[in-house]
């Protein structure tokens, strides 16, 4: 990946280990990458928002917050912003709960910096895809659903509700009825 395509790359970094977070910082800068840091985890989950474009990369274990409940809250936010989990602990049930509960990945410390790297370019650009779909679709259904009724209102809040889901989705209907939702279903 080039330096000038990596500059668009932003990482928030969550750790209570300030020489920790700044060697990730000075690792991600060296990349072209803009890294964020915090030692709070308050502090992080105010910078989120349903479209925060970048990755987050947080320690499980750390004094005011565990990295679990940080990431509970983090889904509540947006359940799809990725959330890289790093431990100093080896602890293969901890990984395989964390990635249960909606973490895109979970590493160990001491990180392989090219691995590292190359795991938040990836979950950057899946989080810049994701966000471009929900704007197309917003965009598109809102073009193609014209009126301002409370029926279509109603209409366009579901399609928006069903564009995040990441399941099959079947919709039955009567014969003619379902067209809208097709078209939403399938642009999705």
């Amino acid at each position: 990946m080039t330096q000038s395509l990596l500059s668009d790359i932003d990482v928030l970094l969550i750790d209570d280990d300030e020489d920790i977070l700044e060697s990730y910082r000075h690792l991600l800068n060296l990349a072209g990458m803009v890294a964020r840091v915090t030692d709070s985890p308050e502090k992080a989950l105010s910078l989120l928002t349903p479209e925060y474009e970048g990755a987050v990369v947080l320690d499980i274990y750390m004094p005011a917050m565990n990295g679990m409940e940080v990431l509970a809250r983090i889904q509540q936010i947006d359940p799809r912003i990725p959330v890289i989990m790093i431990t100093g602990h080896g602890d293969i049930p901890l990984a395989v709960e964390a990635v249960k509960k909606g973490a895109y990945d979970f590493i160990e410390k001491p990180i392989n910096p090219p691995l590292f790297l190359e795991l938040v370019a990836k979950a950057h650009k899946e989080r810049k895809s994701l966000l471009s779909l929900r704007k197309t679709m917003i965009t598109t259904t809102q073009e193609r659903l014209v009126g301002d009724s409370a029926q279509i209102t109603a209409i366009r809040q579901q399609v928006q509700q069903i564009a995040d889901i990441d399941k099959d989705l079947m919709i039955e209907g009567e014969m003619g009825q379902g067209d809208i939702y097709s078209l939403s279903y399938y642009m999705n």
